[in-house]
């Protein structure tokens, strides 16, 4: 039976990358469990995901526990804007064209 593995660090704001907060992260493990029916005991493996904790909000630009938390399970979010620019960039398509005709107010599918 694995237990949880708790460390303790600091890090940078991953907001704005300059203030330093405390960061708890509790390992992912399995525990045990019993289910007892009909005089029969059965050992059920439960499992634990990682978690993280944070302990204080950012002393620099004052983001929240969850904001933080979210930043760093999450990452950080990149804009629609910026999306559309890369795949601008990348040569991808940003609009799809589609292969259904407008005919006299009805729709006319290719079979």
């Amino acid at each position: 039976m694995d237990r949880e593995k708790v460390i303790r660090e600091e890090q940078k704001c991953p907001i704005c990358k300059e203030g330093i907060i405390t960061v708890i992260t509790k390992s992912e493990y399995y525990s045990y469990h019993s289910a007892r029916a009909f005089n029969k005991v059965k050992r059920i493996p439960v499992h634990h995901p990682e978690k993280i904790e944070i302990e204080n909000k950012c002393p620099n630009c004052g983001a929240s526990k969850q904001d933080i938390k979210d930043a760093l399970e999450h990452g950080k979010q990149i804009p629609h804007e910026e999306k559309l620019k890369r795949s601008k960039k990348a040569g991808m398509p940003t609009v799809i064209e589609t292969t259904i005709e407008k005919k006299d107010d009805k729709w006319d599918e290719d079979d």
